[in-house]
């Protein structure tokens, strides 16, 4: 099961990358389509994706555990397009 980590202080190339996913994903709303608003507000997700990644996890697996995470962790009572999103931040992994 996908748990949130900690926030990393410095982010490598491919943390980067997994931050920009998630914050163009936006589930919560907090940048309102543009640039602003908090850039690490998802950065709790980001060593766990990275690690159910490198275990193998499917999309499908991903974005279950994403699910989880943002009804159990952030409170969102159905959070959309977790299928998309799981399959974008696979994709942007399988690059390195």
């Amino acid at each position: 099961m996908m748990r949130i980590g900690n926030s990393p202080s410095q982010l490598t190339e491919t943390e980067l990358r997994v931050r920009a996913v998630l914050n163009e994903w936006d589930p919560i709303g907090v940048r309102d389509g543009a640039d602003n608003g908090p850039v690490d507000e998802y950065d709790d997700l980001i060593q766990p994706i990275i690690d159910a990644a490198s275990s193998g996890a499917s999309s499908a697996e991903l974005a279950a555990g994403l699910q989880n995470v943002l009804t159990t962790d952030y409170g969102l009572p159905s959070p959309g397009s977790c299928e998309g999103v799981s399959t974008t931040l696979l994709n942007v992994l399988a690059t390195d």
